[in-house]
C-alpha cells in the first residue's frame, strides 16, 4: 500500500497548481513545526541548528498530519505511519530513554482497547479503527503515561465536537487521526 492516494495525484491542477486540499494540510503542518521551534529551540546562527526534540516532534507532526490526511479521505490509517511513528519513539533508546519508559506510554492504550472492543460487541458495530489503536499504541511509545492520557482525553473532546459541526448527517464515521493529531500536539507544546 502506497502512501500517495490516486486522489492526491488528480487533485493536482492541468496547470501545475495545487488545491486547496493539498495547501492546507501543508500549512498546518508548517504552523505546527514553527511552533515546535520556538518551543523546543532553533539556533538561526550559521549553521541553522535544530535540538533533537525539535526535529523529533517536529517529523512526529508531519507523520501524524499524513495520517489525519488519509484518515479524512480515506476512513483509512495504514500500518506504515504506525510503523514509522514506532520507529521514530525507539530512536529515543539512542538518546538514553530506557525500555521500561517507552512502554509506560502504551499503557492506557493497552486499558483502553478491551473497553472499545467491549462497547463494539455490545454495539455490535465497530466504533473505534484499528488504525487508531496502531497510531495510540505508537504514539505511547513516544510519550509518557499521563501525556497519553491527556492525549486521548484531548482526541475524545475534540471528535465529539467535531462530530457534532461536521459528520452529523455523514453516517461514515468521525475519522479519529485528525483529533488524535490535534491532542498529540497540544500535549508536545505543554510539556
Amino acid at each position: 500500500m502506497t502512501l500517495h492516494s490516486s486522489s492526491d495525484r488528480t487533485s493536482e491542477r492541468k496547470d501545475g497548481s495545487y488545491t486547496g486540499e493539498q495547501i492546507i494540510p501543508v500549512m498546518i503542518a508548517i504552523l505546527m513545526i514553527v511552533c515546535i521551534a520556538i518551543k523546543y529551540g532553533v539556533s538561526m546562527d550559521p549553521p541553522v541548528r535544530f535540538a533533537s526534540c525539535t526535529l523529533r516532534y517536529s517529523l512526529l507532526i508531519l507523520l501524524l498530519i499524513r495520517a489525519s490526511t488519509l484518515d479524512i479521505r480515506q476512513r483509512l490509517l495504514p500500518n506504515r505511519l504506525a510503523a514509522a511513528v514506532s520507529v521514530l519513539s525507539l530512536l529515543r533508546l539512542i538518546g538514553g530513554t530506557s525500555l521500561p519508559a517507552l512502554v509506560t506510554g502504551c499503557i492506557p492504550v493497552i486499558i483502553i482497547f478491551p473497553v472499545i472492543l467491549a462497547a463494539e460487541a455490545v454495539k455490535r458495530r465497530k466504533m473505534v479503527g484499528r488504525g487508531d489503536i496502531k497510531l495510540l499504541f505508537a504514539l505511547g511509545l513516544h510519550y509518557g503515561v499521563w501525556e497519553m492520557l491527556y492525549i486521548i482525553l484531548t482526541a475524545c473532546i475534540i471528535a465529539i465536537i467535531s462530530f457534532l459541526v461536521f459528520f452529523r448527517p455523514q453516517k461514515r464515521g468521525i475519522p479519529l487521526g485528525p483529533a488524535i493529531t490535534a491532542g498529540a500536539f497540544i500535549v508536545t507544546l505543554l510539556k
